[in-house]
């Protein structure tokens, strides 16, 4: 009685030291909650290419390192620099219109933006000239640099170790906490598929066609807007007609259509001559081939499952940023999914196992009752 009672406080002990060191991984994870959840964002969209990689390269580290270096930091530097461009876009919207909402919301981040060369000014001054001046920049923000260049090194190595370590990680996962009814794995392969489904198919391509949109159309403002009418705040209409992406069906035509007829209007507006319609005209071609199209061509087959509700997606992506934050992008589709698959697989056995728990206690009961009358 003595040993049992022993064994008991030691069980218990062992589950308090559990929870405490839970509590202190949750509190670590909390932290830099935006870190990882990037690095699951860079995880997630080099998967693909680490995995054709990996059958001519005999090295799994050497296989994630490659993918990383060439495709997700790649990816990573441009579409930072698009949106700090596009920040300094809605920093000259606040200007302008004084909108003092956007202006609490930005502040901090419109501050970051300005270590960043505006577009038109590469292509007006010369990339000698622009590169110069973003040095002098940078070297003004030291302290948020730094910062910035830790935290994305732990992004990288987050995705680095997974990409390396994840099937044992998997397994380990699977042996340790896994049901005999299969479950707890039939959970996880759904939230992995979708996971990917969001991260590679839906962000990965906002934010590419974010990225495309704000190139060209700075391009095209700057080369081709030199007559009546100028393209409104190029950068920030490139950034809108990403996020507009994730509209069904009609995508981001429900940007560039509009603006294309409000250029038609405001050349014929300002007496322009016979080449007014020149601007509208390259702006619809460019945004229909190159920002509409081009993007949908690259990411579309890595679309992986199509279970997901895209309403729900999307108010997963508003709700999460505005809850959490610029992480909440991510984040956002990350609990909507977990709570999703929770509700869709794990809930119904929960449900069931109490049901036929009741129903055989009740069966078991009858049975005893009739026993009882028989004798």
């Amino acid at each position: 009685m003595v040993a049992k009672s022993e064994a008991n406080r030691s069980h218990i002990a062992w589950w308090v030291l559990g929870f405490v060191l839970v509590m202190l991984l949750a509190l670590v994870v909390y932290k830099f909650i935006g870190t990882f959840v990037v690095g699951l964002f860079i995880y997630y969209i080099s998967k693909p290419v680490y995995s054709r990689l990996k059958r001519d390269i005999k090295s799994s580290g050497l296989a994630a390192f490659a993918t990383l270096v060439v495709v997700a930091l790649p990816i990573l530097l441009i579409i930072g620099y698009t949106l700090t461009i596009g920040i300094q876009g809605f920093g000259k919207l606040i200007q302008q219109y004084q909108i003092e909402t956007l202006a609490r919301y930005l502040g901090p981040y419109i501050e970051i933006s300005a270590l960043t060369t505006p577009i038109e000014q590469i292509f007006s001054r010369g990339i000698i000239e622009a590169v110069i001046g973003g040095v002098e920049k940078v070297t003004s923000y030291i302290a948020i640099i730094g910062s910035l260049i830790i935290h994305m090194f732990l992004a990288l190595s987050i995705a680095f170790y997974l990409l390396r370590d994840g099937p044992e990680l998997s397994k380990w996962i699977v042996q340790n906490f896994a049901d005999g009814e299969g479950v707890f794995e039939k959970y996880m392969n759904s939230v992995d598929r979708s996971f990917n489904q969001v991260f590679v198919g839906n962000i990965l391509n906002v934010l590419i066609t974010a990225a495309i949109g704000v190139i060209v159309y700075t391009f095209v403002s700057v080369w081709f807007g030199e007559g009546y009418t100028q393209i409104p705040y190029p950068a920030v209409l490139g950034i809108v007609a990403g996020i507009a992406s994730l509209v069904p069906i009609v995508g981001m035509k429900i940007i560039y259509i509009p603006t294309t007829l409000y250029l038609l209007i405001q050349g014929a507006l300002a007496g322009g001559q016979n080449s007014f319609w020149i601007l509208p005209i390259v702006f619809l071609i460019v945004s229909f081939v190159v920002v509409d199209t081009f993007p949908d061509l690259i990411i579309r087959p890595y679309i992986s499952g199509k279970d997901l509700h895209v309403g729900m997606i999307m108010f997963s992506y508003i709700f999460g940023s505005i809850i959490f934050g610029w992480y909440g992008i991510f984040l956002g589709p990350m609990i909507c999914i977990l709570i999703f698959h929770f509700g869709k697989l794990v809930l119904p056995e929960i449900v069931g196992g109490i049901a036929r728990k009741g129903k055989n206690a009740g069966s078991k009961k009858k049975r005893t009752g009739q026993k009882k009358i028989g004798l």
